[in-house]
């Protein structure tokens, strides 16, 4: 594989956090081999392969780590660059307008490579999001923070359209459903249980996707609901970071 190959390659397989303490490893002077343990195992080797390719390339190895540490900042630059925000309804089925925002979450979170946080206020058996989940390999490196609202996961079950009684997942439930995966609940303040109403889904630290809906069969299929795709790594590491400020304050995390 020639280095220009290897670098168009590369941003398939790595994040911008990936880039950055590569390029933090690679200016300290270690091996590439040292370096790309920067990188989350599952990909690592794709990566120190494709990163020593470009080196490679090059007529000696002084002047290739250089175009490694050039092609790396270029990969920051043009992840930290790309912006998009883009509208995307939900409305019921054969009204013939196009658009999915609740059941595109799940195709989302099936294209995560490093980190899914998840933020919902109730999370239904009949949800796609909860198959794309459960379909996370718990040993693909993918780190799952799955944020739910106590007194509607631990709700009264209700009889469904089938006639049949409908339950959510319980938090630990959840927690076995998903190995390896962090599950919070909200705390209890005061004599209340404080409720959890934010909805989004943030992939790899660079996609945010917020929406009106609950995570239900009839949110993704029957109802009328408006969600936000933005692709904006400050912005969704911004969410992620505040989230995670109150987490110990707001949240408890649910072990069996």
């Amino acid at each position: 594989m020639t280095g220009p190959e290897a670098a168009e390659r590369l941003g398939e397989v790595l994040t911008a956090s990936d880039a950055e303490r590569l390029i933090a490893a690679l200016r300290r002077r270690k091996p590439l081999s040292y370096a790309a343990q920067e990188v989350d195992p599952t990909r690592r080797v794709a990566a120190e392969q494709l990163c020593r390719s470009i080196i490679d390339d090059a007529p000696d190895r002084v002047s290739g780590t250089r175009q490694l540490v050039l092609v790396l900042h270029a990969l920051v630059a043009a992840l930290a660059r790309e912006k998009t925000v883009t509208p995307v309804w939900t409305v019921p089925n054969g009204i013939g307008i196009t658009g999915a925002a609740t059941s595109q979450l799940a195709d989302h979170v099936r294209g995560a490579r490093a980190s899914i946080v998840c933020s919902t206020f109730n999370l239904q058996r009949s949800s796609a999001l909860v198959a794309a989940l459960r379909a996370v390999d718990p040993d693909s490196g993918v780190k799952i923070n799955l944020f739910v609202d106590t007194a509607a996961a631990e709700g009264k079950p209700w009889i469904g359209k089938n006639g049949q009684e409908v339950a959510p997942y319980t938090p630990e439930e959840l927690v076995a459903a998903l190995p390896g995966a962090n599950v919070w609940r909200t705390r209890r303040f005061g004599d209340r249980v404080i409720r959890n109403h934010a909805k989004f889904v943030a992939i790899d630290h660079q996609k945010l996707v917020v929406t009106s809906a609950n995570m239900s069969r009839s949110a993704e299929r029957h109802n009328v609901e408006l969600g936000l795709v933005a692709v904006d790594r400050l912005l969704t590491q911004q969410v992620e970071r505040t989230l995670f400020e109150f987490r110990s304050s707001v949240y408890e995390l649910v072990t069996l």
